[in-house]
């Protein structure tokens, strides 16, 4: 008989299970299941809402003070300066 391959699941109970696509579904069927994991290369189908949406903001507000983007530009700076110190120690 042909192997079938593993899935791996959590249950709602927080217990990990190893089974078949089958069990799987059957799982998914009874609500019984979180998103499995996708090492068997099985995705589980992906629920979207409007939540989910990007919101694109304009520039300005990016930029502003209270805005995202000077905390991420300061952060990836300071990765790349902290990378940079480390390589002028080696």
């Amino acid at each position: 008989a042909p192997k079938e391959d593993a899935v791996f699941f959590t249950n709602k109970a927080g217990q990990k299970v190893k089974g078949t696509e089958a069990e799987y579904a059957a799982a998914i069927a009874e609500n019984n299941t979180y998103r499995a994991s996708t090492v068997t290369g099985i995705k589980p189908p992906v629920d979207t809402t409007e939540s989910s949406a990007v919101e694109q903001m304009p520039l300005g507000d990016v930029m502003a003070f209270a805005g995202p983007g000077p905390e991420i530009i300061n952060g990836r700076l300071a990765m790349l300066a902290f990378a940079a110190a480390v390589g002028a120690e080696l």
